[in-house]
């Protein structure tokens, strides 16, 4: 099981939702290495996961159990059971 390709949507998604470029998100995270992490080419660190979801202003729990659940076709209520 890979969560990379919904850890990789997810971050996209987010990103894209509250407008912010990949060059904006660059306090995180290079522009280089995200497009790599939205891309699925590139795993993510647990200290980059932590700089991603803060700037993206979600906690990082959250984008696993939601990443979670996209990767197995549940909704994040089920991925909890």
């Amino acid at each position: 099981m890979s969560l990379m390709p919904a850890i990789a949507a997810l971050v996209r998604v987010i990103r894209n939702a509250k407008a912010l470029s990949q060059e904006q998100m660059s306090g995180s995270v290079e522009a280089r290495h995200l497009h790599n992490i939205e891309n699925a080419r590139s795993s993510i660190t647990i200290d980059k996961l932590e700089a991603l979801s803060a700037r993206l202003d979600i906690e990082p729990a959250a984008l696993v159990v939601l990443a979670c659940a996209l990767e197995k076709g549940l909704s994040d209520d089920q991925v909890l059971e």
